[in-house]
């Protein structure tokens, strides 16, 4: 797919990079291991090469001028700091190693689309388009940027990366860096040395993990949990055959104040917090929608320990959150046993989902471990480009194996942003618009009322008869992710 034609204002281009001889460490050296996380990444993209579905990417809103060219220095400093941004994955003995290199060339362009109608509109397509080109992990560079100017007092930047070497987490740890880098550039100063640790610390990390007693304590706890599995009507919303993931529907929309100020009041109420809430919402929605009561959701986690905090890579994991409801529980029940559940859950997040499936024969049957996940994101970008606010739009969280619903909990105030997620092979568009109504419509009606017992929840579950949902702005796109 061709990138759709924008006005390029100027494209920065990199200094040449000398050709590797016989003494560069990506020919010589066998290289890191892949990490337990990397190496499900790995095989699933081997068996799919074509396929983009791990390319996960994001862009962040600036409100103020941007100097492109200090943008830009302060970008290769960031890259130039960052071991995961200077990876290739290889094979050596038939094994795959990972190899941190000299930066590999590489360029930002940065496009004008000042005079454009719909700035925002036509950079997205370009975003999307980018992110719908595969990548072979075993050649670098496995990122992408770009920085778009939508007016002379507001840019976007964009950032694309392969989710073998970056998840959520990094990319954040790499923006807020290269804020902190341009803010130093802007006020004259050279910017101070990066506080990243290595991609060796981090694998060590795994490493020691998987070899502690933690390790055999998680596996037992997750096989005593996942024991019988329940019927697929627990798992998924789709009653299709199971098909990998390659491309989504999103559909996104912004709650009501009101909405928040209810949801919030009732995290207070029951002493626990808005993600759990949340989840304890979604839980109802499958619950209410399939008519099961023994149900598993997918729940996305950091899965971070305390040297991997401070280093950008890819190490989160998804969690099954396994919930036994019955149509005599309130809500404020519900929401009880959700956060009991994701409590303990959270106590062993690093026993990663690759090994969990390996260990109870996940898929062996056709069947996925879980369908529907929630991951609620406190959304602590906080930080500005030399005092001009940044606001993050994420574009892909990777595979969508059947609906993915995203939470975004803004530390400033702003207004809650929810991602709709379908797997395009399952689910069409109007089963999308459907979903995303009847999950706001719980959100607003029902979860407020803690009394209420899961039976009486079925109006709010069932299809509306206009499709007005009573939230805020909706965005609908497509992408062949």
């Amino acid at each position: 797919m061709e990138l759709p034609l924008v006005t390029v204002n100027k494209i920065v281009h990199p200094a040449s990079v000398s050709s590797r001889g016989s003494s560069d460490p990506l020919e010589s050296s066998p290289g890191l291991s892949l990490s337990s996380p990397q190496l499900g990444i790995w095989f699933a993209q081997k068996i799919n090469p074509s396929s983009p579905a791990y390319n996960i990417g994001e862009y962040i809103e600036i409100d103020g001028a941007i100097d492109p060219e200090l943008f830009e220095q302060a970008l290769r400093q960031v890259v130039s700091e960052t071991e995961a941004l200077r990876l290739q994955i290889t094979e050596h003995a038939g094994e795959p190693r990972q190899v941190v290199g000299a930066t590999r060339a590489w360029s930002m362009p940065i496009l004008d689309l000042s005079a454009e109608t719909d700035a925002r509109a036509c950079a997205e397509a370009w975003m999307q388009a980018d992110l719908e080109r595969a990548i072979d992990p075993a050649c670098g560079p496995l990122f992408g940027f770009a920085l778009f100017k939508a007016s002379p007092t507001r840019f976007f930047w964009y950032a694309r990366y392969h989710h073998i070497v970056m998840d959520g987490f990094g990319m954040w740890l790499v923006a807020r860096r290269l804020a902190s880098v341009y803010a130093q550039l802007c006020g004259g100063s050279s910017p101070r040395e990066g506080s990243f640790g290595s991609l060796a610390a981090l694998l060590e990390e795994d490493a020691a993990y998987r070899a502690s007693e933690h390790f055999p304590q998680d596996r037992k706890y997750w096989s005593d949990c996942l024991t019988a599995l329940p019927e697929p009507g627990g798992l998924t919303l789709s009653d299709r055959q199971p098909n990998k993931p390659h491309s989504f529907f999103r559909e996104t929309v912004y709650l009501q104040q009101s909405s928040v100020d209810g949801l919030r009041a009732i995290a207070r109420r029951t002493g626990t917090s808005l993600a759990r809430v949340m989840s304890a919402a979604a839980a109802i929605f499958l619950h209410r929608l399939k008519g099961t009561d023994d149900l598993v959701i997918g729940l996305p986690v950091a899965a971070r320990g305390d040297v991997a905090r401070n280093i950008p890579g890819m190490v989160s994991n998804v969690v099954p959150l396994r919930l036994a409801v019955h149509p005599g529980m309130t809500v404020l029940e519900l929401i009880e046993l959700t956060s009991g559940q994701m409590r303990q859950a959270r106590e062993h997040q690093r026993y990663q989902l690759a090994d969990l499936r390996r260990d109870i024969g996940g898929n062996a049957d056709g069947r996925p471990l879980f369908g529907l996940s929630i991951n609620v994101m406190p959304f602590d970008y906080d930080f500005s480009f030399a005092g001009h606010r940044a606001t993050a739009q994420n574009l892909s969280l990777g595979p969508v194996e059947d609906l993915s619903i995203s939470v975004y909990d803004r530390s400033d105030g702003g207004p809650i942003r929810i991602d709709f997620d379908t797997n395009q092979a399952l689910h069409s568009e109007a089963d999308l618009a459907g979903y995303q109504q009847r999950f706001v419509r719980l959100l607003e009606g029902a979860i407020p009322r803690p009394s209420v017992r899961s039976a009486g929840l079925r109006s709010w579950v069932r299809p509306s008869a206009t499709p007005s949902c009573g939230c805020g702005t909706t965005r609908r796109w497509q992408s062949n992710i």
